[in-house]
């Protein structure tokens, strides 16, 4: 069946820059859609369009799916595609106004056929998951404890939420089996850039959890969702960890409001121009700041840090097994550590407590204000071992670190790093990225020794220490420099030039 040049009829406005073209010999209409100038200027070119109305025409390979559709609209087909089909909103309304008037004739024509169900929307597939997920039907995944059930947090309820909102505007009106991975690929590529890399992987990874829980729990969206193959595996890997070192000014600031707080106050009065009020400064917490100054020299965990007996710290080594890890770790005590000890077992001297029988196996690091370990157990009893929680050392440096900031800026957020970024807050558990970065600034990778150096006192293998590196490891302008250095050195040792 022939269609005329002017066989469909679209009102002004309708279909955005689609225009009527030279039809084709045997009078199938044709148009051409040519984007705006800001389409332009991005490599977009434009693309021809078919239209028969009264038959379908098959599909082509390059236009429709890269557009988001599965397959070509009824009465039309892509003829070419001058630029890539990428992030063409206008033109997919102006093929869905062409589709739309095409569909309105062959109605007229064809029989009444049996109604079928609505196919449901990407954004009402997300609308279910995220219900479920304010129900408490969406459970943790299992990772070997049989038996456990547990809802999702509200946490991680948020999470998929936002990462779903990111969708919401370029794929939630679209039916989810005309999704295709290139779509999926050009949709996280522009979140990268735009909302950057966290966000693109948070948007990937609420997609795959909410097809895939949607295709195991309801019957209807298997038939409906696209494969998992479309939607996962797609190369964005894991976010990069919140990675922090402390900056040697920071690091003092810290262990003066914690230790002599009196002496951090002349300094911040005189840059403010003004004497403190006493209510201004903080208390010392001696215990706090010896914990502080010890994790710094050691690289373990607050956890490990905040647990440490007599007993581990016999003989000039702090001795342990890792609380997370199960790891052993031999670590030397170097000068600055002994010191923190010795600052620790004075305040704990001080104070009038009970101390068990053994004195090896007391805890080193005491809270002067409640006169308790910093290390404490709670909802203990003879079923129930209880959770340790270091809630007080937390508080301590909390206050501590907004006293400081005063002096130094950046230990609250303010200011950039060395690499035009934002400050991140100082927080306690940085001070595991601050010493396995200063360790590895010192002894540095020219062979496999220093690496064995590095992971006797991080308690790891040599193997595993590039991985568990990628976690500790804050790169640093210094390691750049030092391989400048190296490199030159090397140069003029082989006359190398060019």
């Amino acid at each position: 069946m022939k269609a005329s040049r002017m066989a469909l009829r679209l009102k002004r406005g309708e279909a955005p820059g689609l225009t009527h073209s030279r039809p084709l010999p045997d009078g199938t209409a044709r148009y051409r859609w040519v984007p705006g100038p800001s389409l332009r200027k991005r490599g977009f070119k434009g693309f021809y369009l078919l239209g028969a109305p009264g038959s379908p025409i098959a599909e082509t390979k390059e236009g429709w799916r890269g557009l988001g559709f599965q397959e070509a609209p009824e009465g039309c087909a892509a003829l070419t595609v001058d630029g890539p089909p990428l992030d063409l909103a206008d033109a997919i309304r102006a093929v869905q106004a062409v589709a739309d008037a095409t569909r309105q004739q062959i109605e007229k024509t064809r029989p009444a056929a049996r109604p079928q169900a609505r196919t449901r929307t990407t954004a009402e597939w997300f609308d279910q998951f995220l219900e479920a997920c304010a129900a408490g039907r969406v459970l943790k995944e299992q990772r070997g404890e049989a038996g456990r059930r547990d809802p999702i947090g509200a946490h991680t309820v948020s999470t998929y939420r936002s990462g779903l909102a990111l969708l919401r505007p370029i794929l939630g009106p679209d039916n989810p089996r005309a999704i295709t991975r290139a779509d999926l690929e050009l949709v996280f590529e522009t979140l990268i850039q735009e909302a950057g890399w966290h966000s693109a992987v948070r948007a990937q990874r609420s997609l795959s959890r909410a097809f895939n829980w949607l295709r195991r729990k309801d019957p209807a969206a298997m038939a409906s969702l696209p494969h998992p193959e479309i939607y996962t595996q797609l190369g964005l890997g894991q976010p990069g960890g919140r990675l922090r070192m402390a900056t040697p000014a920071e690091a003092a600031a810290m262990f003066d409001a914690l230790a002599r707080p009196e002496i951090l106050a002349e300094q911040i009065a005189r840059r403010e121009g003004r004497a403190l009020e006493a209510e201004e400064i903080p208390p010392a917490v001696a215990g706090a700041a010896a914990a502080w100054l010890f994790a710094l020299w050691t690289c373990q965990r607050v956890n490990d840090v905040a647990s440490a007996t007599d007993h581990q710290i016999a003989g000039g080594y702090f001795t342990l097994r890792q609380s997370k890890t199960g790891r052993p770790v031999h670590v030397p005590l170097l000068e600055p550590a002994r010191e923190a000890i010795e600052l620790a077992r004075a305040a704990r001297s001080g104070l009038d407590v009970q101390l068990p029988a053994d004195d090896l196996e007391r805890l080193v690091f005491y809270d002067t204000e409640a006169r308790l370990p910093y290390r404490q157990v709670t909802g203990e009893s003879a079923t129930t071992p209880g959770q340790v929680y270091f809630k007080r050392l937390n508080s301590h440096w909390i206050r501590a670190r907004a006293f400081a900031g005063r002096l130094e800026p950046s230990l609250i957020g303010q200011g950039r790093d060395a690499f035009g970024q934002a400050n991140k807050s100082l927080t306690l558990a940085d001070s595991r990225d601050t010493g396995v970065t200063r360790l590895f600034e010192a002894l540095g990778t020219e062979n496999e020794a220093r690496l064995a150096e590095i992971a006797s006192w991080h308690g790891s293998s040599v193997e595993n220490l590039l991985k568990l590196l990628k976690h500790y490891l804050v790169i640093n302008p210094t390691f750049a420099d030092k391989a400048g250095a190296a490199l030159e050195r090397q140069a003029k040792a082989t006359g190398l030039k060019i």
